[in-house]
């Protein structure tokens, strides 16, 4: 299973036997049938693809508690693994575990920020500090795998995101604004996505945090996405760039008419 559609299909033959052990045991169950393979690729591509159905498929027994709970096993094993590699001395695999374990926590913070619009199962704190421990391992794995800026900034973000949801403003405020520091430093301009959605993140943070400056960043961001909206090349990103403000500012914000393009 070199590639990714191999991985996929492998994956899509394994899933209903997964379904019916996360419907029968939970997270515990899901695990359990995956540390049964004998075949170690394939655990580990059973590990990276989880996600697929538990949190981008539809089915009837479909939680970001489940989802989280596998999320954090898969995470864990990889983390034991690449600890006894070292042990060993081999290098390479501690490398190629933290480069998986990064990936899952990454997603598994991004699917539990609170910033995504449209309806959507409930957050709790309990979700909020998961996907915050999630993401001060990326935001450390990322460091410790010579990631670039851009990577980095991503990490901070989900930091920064999960810190607001949790309250801690003043902490989601530094979060969001390393964030932008990073994203500025792969930018070719000040209005590339990721420095104008990472202002209007730092903007609102501070906005929330007392700070009236703020207010002027995030409504800055939202006027410059909007004014790519009548460019095809950059008008979905700046949708999509708005309706995360937009959502933060709605669940998080200070109340007043919105600003939206």
């Amino acid at each position: 299973m070199k590639t990714f559609a191999e991985q996929k299909a492998f994956f899509d033959a394994t899933w209903p036997a997964l379904q019916a052990a996360a419907r029968q045991g939970g997270a515990e169950a899901f695990l359990a049938l995956i540390d049964r393979r004998e075949d170690d690729l394939e655990k580990r591509v059973l590990h990276l693809f989880a996600r697929q159905g538990l949190v981008l498929s539809e089915w009837d027994g479909k939680s970001l508690d489940l989802a989280a709970g596998v999320a954090r096993g898969s995470i864990d094993r990889l983390v034991d693994e690449a600890r006894g590699a070292g042990a060993e001395g081999d290098g390479e695999t501690v490398r190629r575990r933290t480069e998986l374990a990064n990936a899952i926590s990454y997603n598994l913070a991004a699917d539990l920020a609170d910033c995504w619009p449209g309806e959507r199962p409930a957050l709790t704190e309990a979700l909020f500090e998961e996907g915050l421990r999630a993401a001060e391992d990326c935001v450390r794995w990322r460091a410790e795998l010579g990631k670039g800026p851009g990577d980095n900034s991503m990490a901070w973000w989900a930091k920064g995101m999960h810190l607001l949801s949790l309250g801690r403003k003043q902490d989601a405020v530094h979060g969001f604004r390393q964030s932008l520091a990073l994203a500025q430093e792969v930018a070719e301009t000040d209005e590339d996505f990721g420095v104008v959605l990472g202002r209007g993140y730092a903007g609102l943070a501070r906005w929330i945090a007392g700070e009236d400056a703020g207010r002027e960043e995030y409504r800055e961001a939202l006027a410059v996405f909007g004014s790519q909206l009548a460019d095809a090349d950059t008008k979905d990103d700046a949708r999509f760039g708005i309706d995360q403000l937009e959502t933060v500012k709605l669940r998080y914000g200070p109340t007043e008419v919105s600003q939206t393009p």
